[in-house]
């Protein structure tokens, strides 16, 4: 009894002490490139992180909300994108510049594989965050912590058909993001800011790539 009154009165010290998450404040800061083409239907975009450990969950969110918005075509994660086209997309490969993309599509074996998959864009994302965490308010099992932090989500789309590359956007959210450190688990983020500027993000490439209306049969 006096253990469960001791847990009641810790979490009621972390309810004083944190703020309770609310949703961020997300902005498209910079919008795709007007001179990107919608999709026609059955064409393929392959969405890469652009470093591997910072920027994977990044690449897989926009990947997932591409793959939702976009049902008539193909959205292909990193891993399909370089076991196809082995070994010319492997980290640190993609194109960076438009010199990079026509040294990598004058590549025979390359311009033949990317007709018979019908890939036109791939889609370089990016994440970066800023913040800090105020120290949290400990319990039996761990602690509660806060901080306010903000997060990029930037993307870089190579067009393959145009042989370049184009500007892909950049969205941004800034709120309360929360942690819990649990003495078994690690820190377990509560509350995340990264995913609704990956979402802003995606909705704004969506917008652009989707196939026309007057394309659907």
């Amino acid at each position: 009894m006096i253990l469960r009154l001791l847990v009641l009165a810790r979490s009621l010290v972390v309810a004083a002490c944190v703020p309770v998450p609310t949703p961020p404040v997300v902005s498209l800061e910079q919008p795709p490139s007007a001179e990107l083409d919608p999709l026609e239907e059955g064409e393929a975009v392959a969405v890469l992180p652009n470093r591997e450990r910072e920027s994977g969950f990044a690449a897989d969110c926009v990947r997932d909300k591409l793959a939702q918005g976009l049902p008539r075509n193909r959205v292909l994660t990193a891993d399909q994108a370089r076991d196809f086209l082995f070994p010319w997309l492997e980290p640190g490969q993609v194109p960076e510049d438009d010199a990079e993309v026509r040294v990598f599509m004058a590549r025979r074996a390359v311009a033949e594989k990317l007709e018979g998959l019908r890939l036109r864009y791939l889609v370089v994302v990016d994440l970066s965050s800023t913040g800090k965490l105020e120290d949290g308010v400990e319990l039996l099992i761990g602690e509660f912590g806060y901080g306010r932090w903000s997060a990029r989500a930037i993307a870089q789309v190579v067009d393959l058909e145009a042989a370049c590359c184009r500007r892909g956007g950049t969205a941004r959210a800034t709120g309360i993001r929360g942690y819990a450190h649990m003495v078994f688990y690690g820190v377990v983020v509560l509350s995340s800011i990264e995913e609704p500027a990956c979402d802003r993000l995606s909705a704004a490439l969506v917008q652009e790539l989707k196939p026309a209306a007057s394309d659907a049969h």
